[in-house]
């Protein structure tokens, strides 16, 4: 049986969310790369270590390679969907253009702790 302070703690635990980055196609080639994207990447990363400490964020990576199958992941909780969508518009790379991104609710299932990297 539930009771309030279980009720409570689960309304407002805050949820996981994931959303996918890709690159826009002119940044598929290291050489159109320009100084103002890579301004922009470092504002990226700044913004999910912000996230980081904050202690949002769960994990933050991208796939090998550069080209039309690469694509980044953020993991992060947010106390519910309206948030968790500002916080990926608010993400540089998606607030600049140079990135495209889709949010999803996500549920993690297992977690290894013991991971180092």
């Amino acid at each position: 049986m539930m009771n309030i302070a279980t009720s409570f703690i689960r309304v407002n635990r805050l949820k996981e969310y994931i959303y996918k980055l890709t690159l826009i196609h002119r940044l598929l080639k290291t050489e159109n790369w320009t100084k103002s994207d890579e301004e922009i990447t470092a504002d990226h990363f700044s913004y999910l270590k912000d996230l980081l400490e904050k202690d949002q964020l769960i994990l933050a990576g991208k796939t090998a390679g550069l080209d039309t199958d690469t694509y980044g992941l953020v993991l992060f909780k947010a106390a519910n969907y309206d948030e968790a969508m500002k916080i990926m518009k608010n993400d540089p790379a998606v607030q600049n253009g140079i990135m495209s991104g889709y949010l999803q609710e996500y549920s993690i299932a297992l977690l290894n702790n013991r991971f180092k990297k």
